[in-house]
C-alpha cells in the first residue's frame, strides 16, 4: 500500500490558516505544542486523517523554520496518509494554500516524489 504526503503553504497568520483548513475539509483541528515544530500547531485527533497546520515563519532564524525549504510560507499544511488526498487538495487549493509537494511512500521505489 502506498502512502501519500502533501504539504501545503499560505501566508496567513496560524490561527486564521487552521479556521481556514477546518472549514474547507470538514475536520476539526486541535491546538498541540512541539519545540521540533517551532512552538504551537493544530493537527486533527486520531485516528482521523493527520491534517497538521504548522506556522513556519517569520523566525529570526529562517533555518529555524520546520520546513525551511518553504521560508517562503508563513504557514504549512501537510496531509498525511489521506485517502481523501486528491479531493483535499482541490479544497485547501480553493481556499488559498499552494500545492508545494507530493510524496508517495511504501510503493514500489519507496519515497517518490510525485508532484
Amino acid at each position: 500500500m502506498t502512502d501519500i504526503y502533501d504539504v501545503y503553504g499560505g501566508n496567513f497568520d496560524l490561527e486564521s490558516a487552521m479556521q481556514k483548513v477546518s472549514d474547507a475539509l470538514g475536520v476539526e483541528l486541535v491546538l498541540h505544542s512541539s519545540e521540533h515544530l517551532g512552538g504551537d500547531y493544530y493537527r486533527t485527533s486520531f485516528p482521523n486523517d493527520t491534517v497538521e497546520v504548522i506556522r513556519n515563519g517569520p523566525f529570526e532564524d529562517p533555518d529555524e523554520a520546520p520546513y525551511d525549504e518553504f521560508s517562503e510560507y508563513r504557514v504549512i499544511v501537510v496531509i498525511n496518509e489521506s485517502p481523501k488526498h486528491d479531493e483535499y487538495r482541490d479544497k485547501l487549493i480553493a481556499a488559498g494554500f499552494e500545492h508545494l509537494e507530493r510524496e508517495a511512500i511504501g510503493g514500489p521505489g519507496d519515497a517518490q516524489p510525485i508532484s
